[in-house]
């Protein structure tokens, strides 16, 4: 296991880490486990999720969205619902900024790649590259809201994440054992694939709305081959990555 990073005091805002992948994919329990490693090593943290089920107004409108009541996804633009999202994490944005001013480390499970991956997978390339700008235009420009020092994606296939969300407790916000997007396997390769083009635009991107979404690392939680029957990796396998990622960028970070 790597060492743990050493706190440290940002003058100013906390390191802003998001976690991001496919629903099913891992992210709240990585994000509980990456905070008690962060506490841990000494470090103040905090964590934050996104949608906020319950918890505000654009949450409301986003789960009848998921449960279909504005009809299916492929009825509407995927502007429609990048819009409520974008809304929410606006709506939420004072709350977020509160914490990364109090602590040395904000942990967020989702945040606007997971808009632009979502919203973007059902369009062909050059619509898709132009919608995922309009989206970090509108949440990173026209409302400003924090921009992620690092996002980590935590990668594994579309029936790994079916499985894992048929695992979970009921949800009281899912009428059913799925939302509209987690039903729909397709869907869920293509948002995948999406995530893969965010990941390649941020490294390659020089200028304009994609240039800025920070460092990304791609974490496989698949199985290894060899491993036996295939499957997803040891979690804690998989929070030894995650916490090394972090962990080089919080001394990178001190070392400024």
């Amino acid at each position: 296991m790597p060492e743990p990073a050493p706190a440290h005091k940002q003058a100013g805002r906390a390191f802003f880490l998001a976690i991001e992948g496919l629903d099913g994919a891992g992210k709240g329990t990585q994000t509980k486990a990456l905070v008690a490693r962060a506490e841990a090593a000494g470090l103040s943290v905090a964590s934050f999720a996104f949608p906020r089920y319950g918890q505000s107004f654009f949450s409301r409108l986003i789960t009848d969205y998921l449960n279909g009541r504005y009809g299916p996804k492929e009825a509407s633009h995927p502007l429609f619902p990048a819009l409520l999202f974008a809304a929410e994490r606006f709506e939420e944005a004072t709350a977020l900024r509160k914490l990364l001013a109090k602590h040395d480390l904000v942990v967020v499970d989702r945040y606007a790649a997971s808009n632009m991956a979502y919203q973007t997978a059902r369009l062909a390339p050059e619509a898709a590259r132009t919608l995922a700008e309009d989206i970090a235009e509108i949440e990173y420009g026209i409302f400003a809201i924090p921009r992620p020092d690092l996002t980590l994606l935590l990668d594994l296939s579309p029936a790994e994440a079916q499985d894992n969300v048929l695992k979970k407790a009921a949800r009281d916000f899912v009428e059913g054992e799925m939302d509209q997007h987690e039903r729909d396997g397709d869907f869920l390769g293509a948002v995948r694939q999406a995530y893969l083009r965010l990941v390649e635009a941020a490294a390659q991107s020089e200028d304009g709305a994609l240039a800025n979404l920070g460092p990304w690392q791609v974490i496989d939680c698949r199985a290894k081959e060899g491993d036996g029957a295939g499957g997803l990796r040891p979690v804690d396998e998989i929070t030894d990555e995650a916490w090394a990622a972090l962990s080089a960028q919080l001394e990178r970070r001190q070392q400024l």
